[in-house]
């Protein structure tokens, strides 16, 4: 079963999700990110996090959450249209007022975790006009941007590649882990590398990033190496 975790100074606001999911979740509840990162010093991939729009200090720590928890439900109040938006693409998997419902509160993370995105149905038109204007950003780069994709993508070493074809394919890194022999904690510091090689933030972004450019992986099962190949439309 999965795990609920409740991040919030305020004690109401945990109050208010644990007894709506009391009884269908275990439910473990903190007062700052740093307590719950104290007593969470590994991937944790069961998971879910519901943690309180106002203590996330700078949005790369959405994205460092969501590398370590399976979802992400970011609540808040009073936060513009922009920000909500926001924590989407920075890899949270729903946002939600702090007021709603407890009836809501359990369809907001039955949505979550079949895979659905939890937003106000209104801003839905806008998060997809973002998407397409940063299509069009990156058309009218794409030049550019084929330039960084034969300069960084030789630059992976095999496992590296292997990690990255395995996160393309929607695998989480306890599977990585298991299908290459390897430990979790060097899945994690093999995409650190990439993060770092593709100048991306996180998990989210690099698929998002190679969907973009077209990158396929082809398998060659002979020599058990992975190899890149840019797609060409």
């Amino acid at each position: 079963m999965l795990n609920l975790i409740v991040v919030s100074k305020k004690r109401d606001n945990i109050r208010r999700w644990s007894d709506a999911l009391g009884e269908l979740y275990p439910v473990f509840c903190f007062t700052s990110i740093e307590s719950l990162l104290a007593q969470t010093d590994k991937s944790d991939t069961l998971s879910l996090l519901v943690i309180d729009a106002s203590l996330v200090k700078e949005m790369n720590q959405v994205s460092g959450l969501c590398s370590k928890f399976c979802k992400i439900i970011v609540f808040g109040e009073n936060l513009t249209s922009t920000k909500k938006i926001q924590f989407i693409h920075e890899g949270a998997c729903g946002y939600s007022d702090i007021l709603i419902d407890e009836q809501m509160i359990v369809r907001a993370v039955a949505s979550v975790i079949n895979n659905e995105i939890w937003l106000e149905r209104q801003l839905i038109p806008e998060m997809l006009r973002g998407s397409i204007v940063k299509r069009k950003q990156y058309l009218e780069n794409e030049e550019e941007l084929n330039k960084v994709v034969l300069k960084n993508l030789p630059c992976l070493t095999k496992r590296e590649t292997s990690v990255v074809e395995l996160v393309y394919r929607g695998e989480d890194n306890e599977s990585i882990a298991g299908k290459l022999n390897i430990s979790v904690r060097t899945v994690k510091a093999h995409l650190s590398a990439v993060y770092h090689k593709f100048e991306t933030p996180n998990r989210f972004q690099l698929v998002v990033l190679l969907k973009n450019l077209h990158v396929k992986f082809l398998s060659t099962e002979n020599d058990g190496e992975f190899h890149f190949q840019k797609e060409v439309h």
